[in-house]
């Protein structure tokens, strides 16, 4: 599809993912005006203030999609009462902020797409079950955060809205590898718990990539943005370790993790055994179906 000339809006762009995904979209030919908090230094950045919901809607009128992956790091300890509130506020006040621009514009100078950041942590702890898109969200804080992070993000009165609900995304340069591979080239990267927990993991360009397919496609809703193949805990330890050409270190107790991490120890011991049925579906591809080929791609 020849997307020259396109215009994005873009928040969240100087993140991990999002810095790829700018990148990629820029090498496509897309026009982005970024959105960023300090002063501009640049002809196509623009200035926003989400705490104060603060955003000039002809910033993103005339524009053709605008993207969300504003959010306070989730991996970040200790998880305090306050830290939880900026997990939630950073979330919601960001889309609520785009949502309300997009509103204001007369419908034909609104953009047709809203793509925001979810999570699989939208599922929950659901041990060996096979998870889809059809899933009902889980009771827990991300649960809720998630269900409503999505949520805020579908009354903008556009043509379609598409959630992503990101998993593990592998590379190098940010995310989960990026924090355990000094561990595990010190030989002390070990499976956490029994290491039977399901992990729904993507490479970082099969996630560019669908991303861009769903810009470029019709389709709306939610998405899961993981590969077919989720890992167990156990598995991803010994692919990490023999990828690293290391020893694995020995494992972690589930008491162990508790204690050190508290309620953010969920992030390593939920179970969420997610499949992105409804990509699949859509007839998208994947580059790096399993751990080993995520690996390869994203670690050098």
């Amino acid at each position: 599809m020849n997307t020259q000339g396109k215009r994005v809006v873009f928040a969240g762009a100087s993140g991990f993912i999002g810095s790829a995904l700018k990148e990629s979209l820029a090498d496509d030919g897309w026009r982005i005006k970024t959105l960023i908090r300090r002063d501009p230094r640049g002809a196509n950045e623009y200035r926003w203030d989400p705490n104060h919901f603060d955003l000039d809607p002809a910033i993103v009128a005339d524009t053709d999609a605008v993207i969300c992956l504003n959010g306070a790091p989730i991996a970040k300890w200790p998880w305090t009462n306050s830290y939880k509130r900026t997990l939630v506020e950073s979330r919601l006040k960001s889309v609520k902020t785009i949502v309300n621009a997009i509103n204001t514009l007369s419908p034909d100078q609104r953009p047709s797409t809203l793509l925001t950041a979810s999570a699989v942590g939208y599922y929950g702890d659901r041990g060996d079950w096979i998870l889809t898109e059809d899933d009902a969200p889980s009771s827990t804080f991300l649960g809720g955060l998630c269900a409503e992070w999505e949520k805020q993000s579908q009354t903008a009165v556009i043509d379609r809205v598409i959630n992503i609900r990101t998993g593990i995304v592998i590379h190098e340069d940010g995310g989960v590898v990026n924090t355990l591979l000094p561990l595990f080239n010190a030989n002390l990267g070990g499976r956490l718990s029994g290491g039977d927990q399901w992990m729904p993991t993507i490479s970082l360009r099969d996630h560019v990539r669908a991303c861009k397919f769903l810009l470029n496609s019709e389709l709306d809703g939610a998405f899961n943005l993981t590969a077919p193949f989720p890992v167990q805990n156990k598995s991803f330890t010994r692919a990490l370790a023999k990828h690293a050409h290391r020893l694995q270190g020995p494992p972690v107790p589930a008491w162990a993790i508790r204690t050190l991490l508290g309620d953010m120890s969920v992030i390593a011991l939920d179970s969420q055994r997610v499949v992105p049925q409804r990509l699949l579906d859509a007839g998208f591809e994947f580059l790096d179906e399993t751990i080993d080929e995520q690996l390869t791609a994203g670690v050098g």
